[in-house]
This record gives structure tokens, C-alpha cells and sequence, in this order.
């Protein structure tokens, strides 16, 4: 038999919704008549019995996604220790104490390719250093570099000119490693039940105000 795909298989169930007997739907979209049984049934897409095993539901990762995100926004890329370790402290704040499998980071990156883009800068295994700075470039990944190097746009201007505000946010991104972001309470940015993005990461609108966070069983 043919192979078939999920959207082939929710097609079938949606014809014999409509009236479409399931030998008739099963025939058409190349669907064994028992698979198509057992969703009409109640039964799950193997990507939802994947998710229900996974540690992290697809919104919670994506959530993850932002976070990283952010830091690197903020010129602060997170090594992969440094990831690993906020996932896990998530994972306590909702009373699961258990260490994340050996290849996780490596399962996640491949569930949310966008990451994957800047896998190779985001997870360096040197941490940024106070003397790092970002540099707008041409591709789609942020370049951290020195500030002594000339060829990028730092914190450093010509003797006697006024400090700009793109310079001022430069300086605060090169010095964001003085704050030791993963030593804080983990509950200031996920609270019970829901995580909020505090205003400082990004001003408030109507898709960030909250996010249902429930872990999965």
C-alpha cells in the first residue's frame, strides 16, 4: 500500500465525519482501514505520542526558542551548558528533578530548525566575555567580537563626541556578563502555571502577555 502522510489520514476522518464510509475513505487515501479505526477512536498522530513522551510540550520549546533569543538580542548568546542548565532548572520549578538525556540539546535543536540556524554561534563553547560586543552583519547569524578590532561599530567613538543611545545599549550588552542571569530565582521568569515576559526583554502586546506553560505527564 501507498504510504500515506497525517494530512492524508485527518482527510479520511474528516470525509467519513461527512458522511463517507471508512472502507470507501480508507480506499482513497491509501489508509489501512484499522489505522483509520483506531483515529476515529480517539487514538493519536505518532507526532502527539512523541510529544506526550518528550520533557518539553512544542509550545514549551518554543518558548525555549525565544529565550534564546532574547539573550542573544541582548549580546549574550548562552553556551549549551548554560542552556542545559535553565532547562533543567524550568523542569525543578514544576517538581521534575530529572536530568535531561545525554543527546536532548540535540533533539531539540533538531524539533526547532530556527535555532538550529545559529546552532554553530549560539551554543560556542567559550562564554561572552565582558569585552564582547555585537556587530550588525550581512547573514542571518549576530557576530560577537572584539572591541579592540576596528572593524566593528563598539563603544568606542572619537574623543570629545557625545555618547549616543546605540552606544549606550552596545555598552550594556558588553558588560551584560557582569549580571549572572542563571543564578537568579528561575521564578521571576517562570511563575506557577504561566510564564510572562517581563517587560525588560520586550514591551507588551497582545501575543506576550501570557503563556500557558503546563508541563506534560
Amino acid at each position: 500500500m501507498p504510504k500515506y502522510t497525517e494530512k492524508d489520514l485527518q482527510e479520511a476522518v474528516r470525509e467519513v465525519h461527512q458522511g463517507t464510509s471508512q472502507r470507501s475513505a480508507a480506499k482513497r487515501w491509501h489508509i489501512p482501514r484499522a489505522t483509520l479505526q483506531d483515529r476515529l477512536n480517539g487514538g493519536i498522530s505518532h507526532a502527539e505520542a512523541h510529544e506526550c513522551r518528550q520533557r518539553f510540550s512544542r509550545q514549551q520549546e518554543k518558548l525555549l526558542s525565544r529565550w534564546i533569543f532574547h539573550l542573544v538580542a541582548l549580546g549574550v548568546p548562552p553556551t549549551q551548558g548554560q542552556f542545559e542548565e535553565f532547562a533543567s532548572r524550568v523542569l525543578v520549578v514544576h517538581g521534575d528533578s530529572q536530568p535531561l538525556g545525554k543527546h536532548w540539546v540535540q533533539g531539540f535543536l533538531r524539533r526547532n530548525s530556527e535555532v538550529k540556524l545559529v546552532k554553530g554561534y549560539l551554543f560556542s563553547s567559550q562564554p561572552s566575555e565582558p569585552g564582547d560586543a555585537v556587530c550588525d552583519a550581512p547573514s542571518h547569524q549576530s557576530r560577537r567580537v572584539r572591541l579592540q578590532e576596528p572593524t566593528c561599530t563598539s563603544t568606542h567613538h572619537l574623543e570629545g563626541q557625545l555618547s549616543t543611545e546605540n552606544d549606550f545599549r552596545e555598552e550594556a550588552a558588553a558588560t551584560w556578563d557582569s549580571y549572572s542571569y542563571m543564578d537568579h530565582d528561575p521564578e521571576m521568569l517562570f511563575d506557577g502555571e504561566a510564564l510572562e515576559i517581563p517587560d525588560w526583554i520586550e514591551p507588551p502586546g497582545p501575543y506576550l502577555e501570557e503563556y500557558t506553560f503546563p508541563l506534560q505527564d
